[in-house]
C-alpha cells in the first residue's frame, strides 16, 4: 500500500536525520491520504515499540490555514520517542525549529463523532507550559499540504514542564504570556492571540478533529495546543528557556553527544567538513550509534579541531603526511577520503604519485601497489587525468 510505503520512507529519513525530496507520488495525494499514512506510522511505530503518546496540532493561526487555503489545523501523533528531558541533540534532527505550547492532558478516554465541547474540557486533567520542536523530513522546509500530513506536520520533540490541575481561569487571566529566551539574550515573545482561538479554543477543536479522523483519544495523552510564539531556527550549542504560567523549561541543544558545543569541536567540524566534504562528514555524524559516537567526538574535536588547527604544518603538508602514514597502515578505505582530502587541500597528482613511490621504499613494494590502485580509483573518479603532461 503507498500509505505504508510513503511511511517507511519518512521514518527511515527521521531515523538517518537526512532530508529527502519531495515523494511524486504524494503531491497527487491529498489531505485524507496524508492522515492515512499518519494511520500507517502509529502502526509501524507500535509495532516498533514506539508507543502513542498525545497528539500535536500544526498550522493553527489564521495566516498559517490561509497560506494552504485551509479551514481547519492539521493535526499528527507523537509517541514516546518523541519525549525530551532537558537536552537535545544535533544528530537527532535535521533542521529543528522552537516553538512555545501549552500542553493538556486527557483524565479520561473519549470517542466518537458526538462529543461536546464541555465533555472536551471536562476530560481535561493537567495542563503545563511546553516546549515543541518541529522538523522537517522534507528539505529546505519546502512541502505542499499532502507532504506536511504524511510527515506528522513536522513533529519532532517536545518537553513538558510541570503538570499543575487544569483550570481554564487561569489560562485565560494570564493570557498565556510567554518568553521563550536563548543564552545569547536573543527573546521572543508570544501569548494566546498566537492561536487561533486560544489554546482553549485549540484544544477544544483538536480534540473534536482527532475524534473524526482517528475515532479515540485516550486518558493520559499529551495535546500539544498550537505554538504561542512564531517558530525559531534552532542554533546549536545554544540554551533555550520558555518562561510560562511561573514556570521555565529549559532546553540544551547540543553540537552532539553528551557535551555541550565546545570550540574545538566546532572548528575541528568545519575542517573535517573543508577537507573530507560535508556530505561524508554529516553522513558519519548523524548515522553514528550510541557505540560509535564517542569515537565521532573524538575524532572530530582533538583529530581535526586540535592537531588538525596547529599551525606549525599547512593543511596539505598535513594531507601529504598522511598519505603516506595509511599507505604504510595499509588502510584503504581512509586512504581514499585522504586523497580526497588531499586535493581538497591542494596537493597535485604529481606530489600525490611521489608520495606512493616514497611510500614503496620505505614501507614495501606491497603496501605501495595496493595505495596506488586505490588513490588511482579516487583521482580517476573526481575527474582528474592520470595521464597529463606533468606526470610524464
Amino acid at each position: 500500500m503507498l500509505e505504508e510505503q510513503v511511511a517507511k520512507v519518512l521514518m527511515e529519513a527521521r531515523r538517518k536525520c537526512i532530508a529527502i525530496p519531495l515523494i511524486d507520488a504524494l503531491s497527487k495525494q491529498d489531505i485524507a491520504f496524508g492522515y492515512q499514512v499518519q494511520k500507517a506510522f502509529i502502526r509501524l511505530n507500535q509495532q516498533a515499540g514506539n508507543e502513542l503518546t498525545g497528539w500535536k496540532v500544526a498550522l493553527s493561526s489564521q495566516p498559517a490555514l490561509d497560506r494552504f487555503s485551509l479551514q481547519e489545523p492539521i493535526y499528527a501523533p507523537l509517541f514516546a520517542a518523541n519525549r525530551l528531558c532537558g537536552e537535545l541533540m544535533q544528530a537527532q534532527v535535521i533542521a529543528p525549529k522552537i516553538e512555545s505550547e501549552m500542553v493538556f492532558v486527557l483524565g479520561n478516554d473519549l470517542a466518537g463523532n458526538h462529543v461536546s465541547d464541555d465533555e472536551i474540557l471536562a476530560a481535561i486533567a493537567w495542563m503545563a507550559p511546553a516546549i515543541e520542536v518541529a522538523d522537517c523530513r522534507l528539505q529546505g522546509w519546502k512541502f505542499d499540504i499532502s507532504h506536511f500530513v504524511s510527515d506528522n506536520a513536522a513533529a519532532g520533540f517536545y518537553q513538558v514542564g510541570n503538570m499543575v490541575p487544569f483550570d481554564a481561569n487561569v489560562l485565560e487571566q494570564s493570557g498565556c504570556s510567554c518568553l521563550l529566551e536563548t543564552a545569547e539574550g536573543t527573546s521572543e515573545a508570544g501569548s494566546a492571540e498566537n492561536v487561533l482561538a486560544g489554546p482553549l479554543g485549540s484544544i477544544v477543536r483538536m480534540i473534536r478533529g482527532i475524534l473524526t479522523i482517528f475515532g479515540e483519544v485516550r486518558a493520559g495523552q499529551h495535546f500539544l495546543s498550537g505554538s504561542l510564539t512564531k517558530p525559531v531556527d534552532m542554533i546549536s550549542g545554544q540554551t533555550y528557556r520558555l518562561r510560562l504560567l511561573d514556570q521555565t523549561i529549559e532546553l540544551q541543544y547540543k553540537s552532539f553527544i553528551g557535551n555541550a558545543m565546545t570550540d574545538k569541536f566546532d572548528k575541528g567540524l568545519a575542517t573535517r567538513k573543508a577537507v573530507l566534504g560535508e556530505e561524508y562528514v554529516d553522513s558519519s555524524i548523524n548515522n553514528a550509534t550510541q557505540f560509535t559516537r564517542p569515537l565521532q567526538q573524538l575524532v572530530t574535536e582533538y583529530c581535526w579541531g586540535d592537531v588538525w588547527q596547529r599551525e606549525g604544518l599547512a593543511k596539505r603538508e598535513r594531507s601529504l603526511i598522511n598519505l603516506a602514514m595509511i599507505s604504510a597502515l595499509n588502510r584503504p578505505h581512509e586512504l581514499a577520503l585522504h586523497v580526497r582530502g588531499a586535493v581538497n587541500n591542494g596537493v597535485t597528482v604529481a606530489e600525490i604519485r611521489e608520495v606512493l613511490l616514497q611510500v614503496a621504499i620505505y614501507c614495501g613494494v606491497p603496501a605501495s601497489i595496493d595505495a596506488f590502485r586505490t588513490a588511482g580509483a579516487v583521482l580517476k573518479e573526481m575527474g582528474l587525468d592520470l595521464d597529463a603532461p606533468d606526470l610524464a
